[in-house]
C-alpha cells in the first residue's frame, strides 16, 4: 500500500470488499463489513417490528375506547406524515457532525421507549386524552424510526457503493420478517396477555439491543398501496368474524411474500439495463390483488372462495408485487445522482435516504389516514378498488415516460449517426 496513511489505509479495508462489480461476494467483506451490514439489518427488523404490532389490535381497542376508523386511520397515518416532513433534514445531522452509532442508539432508545408507552396508554379511559396521547406517541416514534432507517441506508451505501439494490433487497427480508413478525406476535399476545404484553415484550428488544449496536458500529464522523390496509383490514376481517389472531396472519402472508422475494428483486434491478419496467408491472399487480381483495364490485363475477383463503391469496399478491415497486427504488435515486455528477459523499446519501424516506412516508400518511375515512364513507371494496385504479393509472404513467425517453434516446442515436 506504500506510504498511505492510517487512515487512507482503513478506507481500503473497508471498501476492499464492498468493490465488487461483477457481483456480490459474501466471502470478500471485511469484518467491519459484516458488522455493519449485520447492524443495518437488525434495524430494519427492530424498526418495523415496533412499527407494525398496532395493526391487528390497535383498531379493535380504540373501537372500544368509543374511536372510529376514521380517527384510527389518522394515528396510522401520523407516523409517516412526520416521517414525510423530518426525512429531508436528517441530511443535516450528518452534515452537523453527529456520528451513525449516536444516531442508531439515540432512534432505538426513543422507539423502544415510544413502544412500551403505546401499549401503556390503553389505561387511560377518556377517549380524547387516549387519541391525543396516542397521536404523540406515534409522532416521537416516527422520528426515531426515521432516523434508525435513514441511517441504516447511508451505511448501505457508504460501505457497499456497487451492491446498493441486491443488499437492499435482502435488508427487505428483515423488513419483511419485522413485518410479518410484529402483526403475528401482537395478535398471539394480545390473545395470550392483553394489549399491554405486545407493545411492552417488542419494545425491550429494542432498549436491550442498544449495547451491541455501541459494540458493533464503528464510531465515524458523518463527512400507499400497502399502508391503507392497516387501519381497514382488521375491521373488514373483523365485519366477516375473524379474531385478531387470524388477522395477524393475514398481515404475516403479505408481508412474508414482500420479504422472500425482495431478495430476487434487488439481483434483478441490479442487473437490468431499466430496472424501472418492475415498477410498472408491480403496480399492475397490485391492482389486480387489491381488485380480489375486496373484492371489487366492478368485476364481473361473485366471490365463491372460502373468505379466507381467498383474503390470503390477493396479500400474497400484493406482497410480491410491493417488492417489486419498492426494492429498485433507492438505487434508482442514486443512478439519477451519478448521471448528473453529484458529489458522492455522506451528505448526499443523507439527502438520497432522507428523500427515499420522505416520499415513502408520504403514501404511508395518506394510506391509512385516507383509508380509514373511505373505509367510513364508501366501505371497504369500493376503497381497494379506488387504489386500484389508483395504482393501474400511475403504472401507466411510469411506462409512458420509458416509452418517450426510449424514443428521445433512439433520435439521439439516429442524430449522431446522420452527423458522422
Amino acid at each position: 500500500m506504500g506510504h498511505l496513511k492510517p487512515r487512507e489505509v482503513r478506507a481500503r479495508i473497508v471498501t476492499m470488499g464492498a468493490d465488487t462489480t461483477n457481483g456480490f461476494r459474501w466471502r470478500e467483506m471485511t469484518c467491519e463489513q459484516i458488522a455493519v451490514l449485520m447492524t443495518i439489518y437488525f434495524t430494519y427488523l427492530t424498526t418495523w417490528l415496533n412499527l407494525s404490532i398496532p395493526a391487528p389490535i390497535f383498531p379493535k381497542e380504540a373501537n372500544r375506547k368509543g374511536v372510529n376508523a376514521t380517527v384510527s386511520g389518522w394515528v396510522f397515518g401520523v407516523f409517516a406524515l412526520v416521517q414525510f416532513i423530518v426525512s429531508p433534514f436528517y441530511g443535516r445531522l450528518l452534515s452537523k457532525g453527529f456520528s451513525c452509532r449516536s444516531l442508531l442508539a439515540f432512534g432505538l432508545l426513543v422507539c423502544g421507549g415510544c413502544t412500551i408507552t403505546f401499549g401503556m396508554l390503553t389505561l387511560i379511559d377518556t377517549t380524547s386524552l387516549f387519541v391525543l396521547l396516542c397521536f404523540l406517541v406515534r409522532i416521537l416514534l416516527a422520528v426515531a424510526c426515521t432516523i434508525l432507517s435513514n441511517t441504516g441506508l447511508v451505511l448501505l451505501v457508504q460501505y457497499f457503493p456497487n451492491n446498493v439494490a441486491t443488499l437492499f433487497g435482502i435488508g427487505e427480508v428483515f423488513t419483511g420478517i419485522g413485518l410479518v413478525a410484529g402483526p403475528a406476535l401482537g395478535g398471539v399476545l394480545y390473545t395470550t396477555g392483553g394489549y399491554i404484553l405486545p407493545f411492552a415484550a417488542l419494545g425491550s428488544i429494542a432498549i436491550l439491543a442498544l449495547p451491541f449496536f455501541w459494540i458493533f458500529v464503528p464510531q465515524q464522523k458523518a463527512t400507499v398501496a400497502w399502508t391503507v390496509l392497516d387501519a381497514t383490514l382488521e375491521p373488514h376481517l373483523r365485519k366477516h368474524g375473524i379474531q385478531p389472531k387470524i388477522v395477524g396472519i393475514m398481515f404475516l402472508v403479505m408481508a412474508a411474500f414482500y420479504s422472500t422475494t425482495s431478495p430476487l428483486w434487488g439481483r434483478l434491478a441490479d442487473k437490468l439495463p431499466e430496472n424501472r419496467i418492475m415498477i410498472v408491472i408491480g403496480l399492475i399487480l397490485i391492482a389486480i390483488g387489491l381488485l380480489w381483495l375486496g373484492p371489487s364490485p366492478l368485476l364481473p363475477f361473485s366471490v365463491k372462495y372460502d373468505f379466507v383463503w381467498y383474503t390470503a391469496v390477493s396479500l400474497a399478491i400484493i406482497g410480491t408485487a410491493y417488492g417489486m415497486c419498492v426494492v429498485p427504488t433507492y438505487s434508482i435515486y442514486l443512478s439519477v445522482l451519478r448521471e448528473i455528477n453529484y458529489p458522492q459523499n455522506n451528505s448526499t446519501h443523507g439527502m438520497v435516504s432522507g428523500l427515499f424516506t420522505s416520499m415513502y412516508s408520504s403514501g404511508s400518511f395518506i394510506g391509512p389516514s385516507l383509508g380509514g375515512f373511505l373505509y367510513d364513507l364508501i366501505g371497504f371494496e369500493w376503497l381497494v378498488t379506488f387504489v386500484a385504479v389508483a395504482c393501474s393509472l400511475m403504472g401507466f404513467h411510469v411506462f409512458v415516460t420509458l416509452l418517450v425517453e426510449g424514443k428521445a434516446v433512439e433520435k439521439q442515436y439516429s442524430t449522431d449517426n446522420t452527423l458522422i
